[in-house]
């Protein structure tokens, strides 16, 4: 009953989340834990599934996991037999993440964890044919079978040695969480994450500071750290990838106060280069482009000429193919789509390379992303060989960029 509650309560958390997500992911991952117990203990491996939905770079999770805990020392008498103890826990954590960057395919989280767990813990006190190691001699023992078999049958929580009020059967924990991912194929990574865990109880290993047995306790909690290793897999198919993560910051640092500064001396110094030469003629700003694109120009057909190159469906790319072409014909007769073997998304064009390279950095774009044509220094945010993927970050970007055709 309390799984089908429990599923329930998943379902809902998703759907309630779904609107919100860019993309849903199902986790899976296996850890140890190194714990932080009144006596020694160890863990077996962990078990860890469940959801995380991603808007940007906010993650919100949902996950069970499942532990093992169980006493790591030699028993040295009789009386010692109750710390040999085996824990089990079903855990339900709450989890989120903050994308602190990337580098390369690598992203990089801190977050927070919130959980609820119910735990059960036993001993091995009968032998499997029901008798009671207690009744005979430490030496006898190894011949009733104790060190080699252990099925814990006698719950320490009924026994509840320590005479306590109340055996508690179920606990909160919270604490940090560091993690990254690497992406391995698309919609598929595998994961690494560490996890602190506070835990609001000191019976993990049924001893705790009010123990009346005279038992040496370390702390008032049993804490843990946690160390998974997993795979995640992407639902929605529409993956925040180190290149969506890239566009937004464009998107966000496109208009810092630095990038405008840049702008503004890059204007200066054109419009300085357009209002001199060394004969001190004047020179329109038509005109200027122009002598940067073509040798002979009718000066009578400047301005007609600009508006056919620089017109709303070269610099806003028009998906119509037929008056995409026929734009570049008007250009030039030989520039043929067909014939260019590279294209770039240029986000800057600047007669000065410094600023070229300002630009660039304050995008988080490699300063070797620039090239060197018709006197100007062009940035550029994605090279490749496939005309779509040019078009699509161009479209999915909010800040000025067109499409360069290089032969």
């Amino acid at each position: 009953m309390n799984k089908i509650k429990n599923l329930l309560i998943i379902i809902l958390i998703v759907i309630s989340f779904k609107s919100y997500s860019q993309e849903i992911n199902i986790n899976y991952s296996k850890g140890n834990s190194l714990l932080f117990f009144d006596v020694n203990s160890k863990s077996n491996l962990s078990t860890s599934f469940g959801l995380s939905l991603q808007n940007k770079k906010n993650t919100f999770g949902l996950n069970y996991t499942g532990f093992d805990f169980y006493f790591d020392e030699t028993i040295r008498s009789i009386d010692e037999l109750p710390l040999n103890f085996k824990s089990n826990i079903n855990s339900f954590n709450l989890s989120y993440e903050y994308e602190l960057g990337y580098i390369d395919r690598i992203k990089f989280c801190l977050g927070i964890n919130f959980g609820v767990s119910e735990f059960q813990i036993h001993t091995n006190l009968e032998n499997l044919q029901g008798l009671n190691y207690e009744d005979y001699s430490f030496e006898e023992l190894n011949s009733l079978g104790y060190y080699s078999e252990e099925n814990f049958e006698t719950s320490l929580s009924n026994l509840n040695l320590d005479n306590l009020n109340e055996y508690p059967s179920h606990f909160f924990s919270f604490g940090p969480s560091v993690s990254c991912s690497y992406e391995l194929i698309e919609n598929l990574d595998i994961t690494f994450k560490s996890i602190f865990r506070r835990n609001s109880i000191d019976l993990l290993d049924n001893i705790n500071s009010n123990n009346i047995r005279d038992i040496e306790f370390n702390s008032e909690n049993d804490n843990q750290i946690d160390f998974f290793i997993g795979l995640k897999f992407n639902l929605t198919g529409a993956k925040n990838t180190a290149q969506e993560n890239y566009k937004d910051s464009l998107k966000n640092k496109f208009l810092s106060d630095e990038i405008l500064a840049i702008e503004n001396e890059e204007t200066n110094e054109i419009d300085k280069a357009f209002q001199t030469e060394k004969n001190t003629e004047i020179t329109s700003r038509n005109e200027y482009i122009l002598n940067l694109l073509f040798n002979d120009i009718d000066s009578g057909k400047v301005d007609d000429l600009v508006d056919d190159i620089f017109n709303d469906e070269i610099i806003v790319e028009d998906e119509n193919m037929q008056a995409e072409s026929e734009v570049y014909e008007d250009v030039d007769n030989d520039i043929s789509l067909n014939k260019s073997e590279k294209f770039y998304v240029i986000v800057g064009v600047f007669s000065i390379k410094n600023n070229a390279e300002k630009l660039a950095q304050s995008l988080e774009i490699d300063i070797n992303n620039l090239f060197f044509e018709n006197e100007l220094y062009y940035v550029f945010a994605l090279e490749t060989n496939e005309l779509t993927e040019a078009r699509q970050l161009r479209s999915d970007l909010d800040i000025n960029s067109w499409i360069y055709y290089a032969k």
